[in-house]
């Protein structure tokens, strides 16, 4: 076989390199191929009989080839009428076992390895085929095709390829493609964060991290804290020095402001990216509700520290609300669910949250911001920390009373733009339970806004799904990561989908264009969200972040602990993503 790269490496090798030259030609001339192929002139023909994953791939190929060379080719299946075969000379991509005489030539020399992840790809006169073993290999063969051979010329047409090239490779199977986009994901052994043990009675939710990022001893950066709702009136702290590998708890932060109630509830951690107030850049922030059953008053209360996690100080409280009992009856008036996001465009640190205190709506969800880390604003102006209570701002006040919107998350994307998801449940007397304008199963909801402090209040969102019409409800969470494509990738978690399934896990869902679409990625967590008639808590608020380069997704997640159907505990997964 005629080998034009002076190294052939395998195509998990080449994983980490792409192929871009000026021009055809390379520095070192013996390296050079003796002819480059205009890939203009080309059109995709896959097998009739391809896989469903390897028809996305190929329309994966076109698109990727569009993005680096500007040129739109097109893709159809290998079908003809007897009789109206295709010349010949037509120029064709070839993908899978096609009926073409290239691709059975092409599988005859494959056929004669041993290895089930090898692949081909040759050039044969009009010809490029790409095959492997199965479709699943030869999905892998499109990704080192673009890697290795994708050119930008002058003219942006080439592919870096002579005429007469052939060359038989092993794929690297350990990683999971996803197939839209031939993106690689490849998924770490899970992690156990927290476990309370096979037969607590606490429940282990809510559970949030950060990536140090912004210390001033560079050896902290990387190190992962971790927190949750552990059922206790404290929060714990853990902490990974190993990628998320292993945990050790490093401290338990109570609330020593507020008297007579207690802290633990729907923790939020956070590493301040900049210098604010009396407050240095890389102090890590706690904000979470404090309560006490028998006591009208919930908090969202606010700690720090200054040492990694280790020892903590309680501030003050950014806002206060009910508790859950009036009376004897229980209800919910309280403030819930604080998350923080920073915007370097006004310098403000804003605090989303739930509010139930309201006369207007069941529930609303509501922000405030800080300059100084001492005064939140809202809509009165500065009433200061620990001053009367400021009205915050609204973000979602369904016009329909009884919609309780809550569970708010918030990332900045490339375009400049903010996406919020939130979930909006029902659980009125005398109303069907879950069912939201006639979507049922307390569907998950975003908007998208031009700046943090303007939002449509009273639209209550536009429903997250996919193409197919299928949907996710319940314990939503966003992420983002701005160096994956133009357009960075969003990603979008639910508890449940609408349809229940074996397991009620939803997939992922990912944008690749801002959240106009979402495609499903599997989840890699398997859970069910009842058991044994009774709700199992699993799934329920998990946390995904990206990290500093945009490239590895964090993500944890509650699953069951041992016999308990009540108990759960955390795990994390570590997913790095290949382009």
């Amino acid at each position: 076989m005629k080998k034009i790269l002076a190294v052939v490496m395998i195509i998990s090798t080449l994983s980490s390199l792409l192929a871009f030259f000026p021009s055809c030609e390379k520095e070192n001339p013996e390296e050079a191929p003796e002819k480059c192929i205009n890939i203009s002139e080309y059109s995709i023909v896959r097998a009739f009989k391809a896989s469903s994953n390897l028809v996305k791939a190929t329309l994966a190929l076109r698109n990727k080839i569009l993005d680096l060379t500007e040129i739109k080719l097109s893709v159809s299946d290998d079908w003809y009428k007897e009789g109206e075969a295709p010349a010949e000379s037509v120029k064709e991509i070839l993908i899978g076992n096609t009926n073409r005489k290239e691709s059975a030539a092409a599988k005859e020399k494959l056929d004669s390895q041993d290895d089930e992840n090898s692949f081909i790809i040759e050039a044969n006169g009009s010809k490029i085929v790409i095959l492997g073993k199965n479709d699943e290999v030869t999905v892998r063969a499109l990704k080192y095709f673009i890697k290795t051979f994708i050119a930008v010329s002058e003219d942006k047409n080439a592919v870096s390829m002579d005429a007469s090239y052939s060359y038989i490779g092993l794929a690297d199977m350990s990683t999971s493609v996803f197939y839209e986009t031939l993106l690689e994901f490849r998924i770490s052994e899970k992690s156990v964060v927290y476990d309370p043990g096979e037969y607590a009675t606490k429940r282990a939710i809510y559970p949030t991290m950060v990536q140090l990022n912004h210390q001033s001893d560079e050896k902290n950066n990387g190190t992962l804290l971790a927190t949750l709702n552990s059922g206790e009136s404290f929060y714990r702290i853990l902490r990974s020095r190993d990628n998320g590998d292993t945990w050790e708890e490093t401290a338990r932060v109570s609330d020593t402001y507020n008297k007579d109630i207690n802290a633990g509830r729907m923790p939020f951690i956070y590493e301040l990216p900049v210098d604010m107030g009396e407050f240095k850049k890389g102090t890590i922030l706690l904000a979470g509700t404090s309560s006490k059953s028998d006591k009208n008053l919930t908090t969202i209360t606010l700690y720090a520290s200054t040492d990694l996690g280790e020892s903590w100080k309680t501030l003050y409280n950014i806002d206060y609300g009910g508790g859950q009992y009036d009376g004897s009856v229980q209800v919910d008036l309280g403030v819930w669910e604080p998350y923080f996001i920073y915007d370097e465009n006004d310098g403000r640190l804003y605090c989303f949250y739930s509010d139930d205190s309201s006369s207007e709506c069941d529930q609303k969800l509501v922000y405030k911001y800080t300059t100084d880390m001492k005064n939140w604003v809202g809509k009165e102006g500065i009433k200061g920390a620990n001053g009367s209570r400021s009205t915050p701002f609204d973000v979602v006040a369904c016009e329909d009373y009884d919609f309780r919107p809550g569970m708010i998350s918030v990332v900045k994307m490339n375009n400049g733009k903010y996406f919020a998801v939130y979930d909006i449940v029902v659980y009125a007397p005398g109303r069907p339970a879950g069912v939201v304008n006639g979507i049922s199963g307390n569907p998950d909801f975003y908007k998208i806004s031009d700046s943090l402090d303007s939002w449509d209040v009273s639209d209550p969102g536009t429903l997250v799904k996919l193409e197919d019409g299928r949907y996710m409800g319940l314990s939503p969470w966003c992420t983002y990561s701005g160096t994956i494509g133009e357009a960075g990738m969003l990603v979008v978690y639910g508890r449940k989908w609408s349809e229940k399934t074996n397991y009620d896990q939803t997939d992922l869902f990912l944008s690749f264009d801002y959240g106009e679409t979402f495609i499903p990625f599997e989840n890699p967590f398997k859970y069910v969200t009842s058991l044994n008639g009774k709700n199992t808590y699993c799934g329920y608020s998990p946390t995904l972040l990206f990290s500093e380069d945009g490239k590895t997704l964090y993500y944890m997640n509650n699953t069951l602990s041992g016999k308990n159907d009540q108990t759960t505990r955390i795990e994390m997964v570590r997913i790095d993503i290949i382009e």
